[in-house]
């Protein structure tokens, strides 16, 4: 617990601060106190000494609070005001050891177009939101497949202390991901766990009725292009992420500039994408992920990234996104 930030403190509290019991102690050193030192015959840097009359020296945590000690003369008692002697200052989406949660319906930062995705830390994200709910449509044709696409990308920026996530959404056979306004960032920063091991799984609702559980997947449609489909495992009709609900390494790189330059150029990253796919032999037809046979509806994804340090766990578990991508084929009517 720390002490106030304003008011009257007095050396019993800033002892039993540093010390963390009340025990009797003497000889109260405020210059002990403020600086970290050991005893000596000609300044006695202890805190305090011991009912028996032993030195203690207790180091300051320098971390702490809004204005700790400076160690340096003339010392003075206020300079412990918000002093939190078990103050952590690791920190991971804001918060410390334990969970915590974004959402990637607010604080979404814009990037340029393809093929440079570069960050704007300074632009607007109003009206970006990040979904995957994507239905294509061609005419028929015996040459070329009808995709509907959106991938994730994720790594860690060791030079600016974050995990940056790059959200690419609306991809078909004409038209990469994210393209336009389709791509954005989000951005979760991180304190003091550089040292830290990191990884991330994605997971789907299991509880979702578009959800497959015997695969561990998403459903998978094809048939018609105005359904019902035929649910299918087949790799020819949809592409997705393995190993769903499994950490993996995150990748992490140095060297990208805090603005202005991309995760997709300049940095090193884990790409999730999601296809539905009709393919290019296929004239007439229609293929949905996450979906139901007729096209409709979608299924909840998210994102849970974890550091551990030592003993310690820091987890940040995203708000569910839609899922929900479909591709079709010929002239629905």
């Amino acid at each position: 617990m720390a002490l106030p930030g304003s008011g009257q403190i007095s050396f019993k509290d800033i002892v039993d601060e540093k010390k963390g019991n009340t025990d009797t102690v003497q000889n109260v050193s405020l210059t002990g106190l403020s600086q970290d030192g050991v005893d000596s015959p000609f300044i006695p840097n202890y805190d305090y000494e011991t009912t028996g009359g032993q030195g203690i020296d207790v180091d300051n945590n320098t971390a702490s609070g809004s204005n700790p000690p400076n160690q340096s003369p003339p010392f003075q008692m206020s300079e412990f005001y918000d002093y939190d002697h078990d103050f952590d200052p690791r920190s991971f989406n804001g918060s410390g050891v334990g969970s915590s949660t974004f959402n990637l319906s607010t604080s979404l930062v814009p990037c340029s177009n393809h093929p440079n995705f570069d960050m704007d830390i300074n632009g607007s994200s109003s009206g970006l939101s990040w979904i995957m709910v994507h239905q294509p449509q061609h005419q028929p044709s015996s040459s070329g497949q009808v995709n509907s696409t959106a991938t994730v990308r994720i790594g860690r920026d060791i030079t600016n202390n974050r995990i940056l996530m790059l959200l690419l959404k609306d991809g078909d056979h004409n038209t990469i991901a994210g393209n336009g306004t389709d791509g954005m960032y989000r951005i979760l920063p991180y304190v003091g766990l550089g040292s830290a091991t990191w990884s991330f799984k994605f997971e789907y609702d299991t509880t979702s009725s578009n959800y497959n559980s015997s695969t561990g997947n998403p459903k998978v449609f094809f048939g018609s292009n105005q359904g019902p489909g035929t649910l299918t495992t087949s790799t020819s009709y949809h592409s997705a992420p393995s190993s769903p609900g499994t950490f993996v390494s995150m990748p992490s790189f140095t060297g990208m500039a805090e603005n202005g330059e991309s995760l997709f150029a300049e940095g090193t990253s884990t790409a999730l994408t999601w296809t539905a796919k009709v393919p290019s032999a296929v004239n007439t037809g229609g293929a949905s992920l996450g979906r139901t046979s007729f096209y409709t509806q979608s299924m909840p994804v998210r994102l849970v990234i974890k550091a551990v340090d030592g003993s310690d766990t820091y987890t940040a578990t995203s708000s569910y996104w839609s899922l929900g991508l479909s591709a079709t084929k010929g002239i629905i009517l």
